[in-house]
């Protein structure tokens, strides 16, 4: 999930595998900050990066989504699934109405 400040700029993100490390430190999730969960550092995409571009992030720093930026201020998140459902459900779509 995207950290952002009042500004709506991306200051980092905490990942599921920072929970994971958080609750193996045995630390209690609802003591905690997002600072001290958090790892950085802060990765985004703007809204006007390519697909590929997208994709190439997402495999080079092994992550499964990225916060989306505009104007630099948080708009939204893209995942891996959502890559995928963009570049596969059109093929699906036109093999559906050809049957």
């Amino acid at each position: 999930m995207p950290v952002a400040d009042p500004d709506r700029r991306v200051v980092d993100v905490i990942t599921e595998a920072d929970i994971i490390r958080a609750l193996l430190d045995g630390k209690r999730l609802e003591n905690l900050t997002a600072g001290e969960v958090m790892t950085g550092p802060a990765l985004a995409v703007d809204a006007k990066t390519t697909l590929e571009e997208v994709m190439k992030c997402l495999v080079e720093h092994k992550i499964v989504r990225v916060p989306v930026t505009e104007e630099n201020k948080l708009i939204g998140i893209i995942a891996r699934r959502d890559v995928i459902r963009a570049l596969i459900e059109p093929e699906f779509r036109v093999f559906r109405e050809t049957r």
